[in-house]
């Protein structure tokens, strides 16, 4: 069966935070890794309003069955292809064409190296210009299903932190594949903001 074709369920889905979640996060972030770019453009007060507290809306759905694994790092990522989950949702940096994950940046072929060539996943790139990524990774591994925007814009973890709270509410109630749920999900979630 194709991975377009399978019926999603939240138990399938890790969703990653490589980005620092808390005060004390952003603190082993520099430790770990001494280049790190984006907790360094953090300005508390609004990241918590803008990021944070959107995100424990979103954890406050964990019961209906997704994983939310914090501090998401290179060895996590190899992990996940392993873990007989199906869908990854990324929330990470990029910057210089690479991603920044809790513990340092990695390249498109990083990915490619902990990938299986013939795994049939999904995963969700919720990260800021990342187009070259997803392209390199879609290209690369045509079994699975890259979702990533096709601009060079930012992405807005709060808002996607709402937006997957509702859909994972939605694969929990309802037989959904993956772009089944997010086209549902969509339409609804722009219907709020009409």
């Amino acid at each position: 069966m194709f991975i377009t074709e399978t019926i999603i369920r939240p138990v399938d889905c890790v969703v990653a935070f490589a980005i620092p979640l808390n005060k004390s996060s952003i603190r082993r972030n520099q430790r770990l890794n001494p280049i790190a770019d984006f907790s360094k453009h953090i300005v508390w007060p609004l990241y918590q309003i803008d990021t944070i507290n959107p995100m424990k809306f979103l954890k406050s759905g964990r019961s209906i069955g997704f994983q939310i694994k914090e501090e998401f790092s290179y060895s996590d990522l190899s992990d996940f292809f392993t873990s007989g989950k199906k869908v990854l949702i990324l929330f990470a940096h990029w910057s210089n064409g690479r991603v920044e994950l809790f513990d340092g940046f990695h390249c498109a072929d990083d990915f490619l190296n902990v990938f299986p060539e013939d795994g049939r996943f999904i995963v969700d790139l919720n990260v800021c210009t990342c187009k070259e990524l997803g392209e390199t990774l879609g290209i690369s591994r045509p079994n699975s299903i890259i979702k990533h925007s096709n601009l060079n814009i930012p992405s807005y973890a709060g808002a996607w932190c709402i937006f997957y709270r509702y859909f994972f509410q939605l694969l929990d109630e309802q037989k959904l594949t993956y772009l089944e749920g997010l086209q549902v999900s969509g339409k609804e979630f722009k219907n709020i903001f009409k």
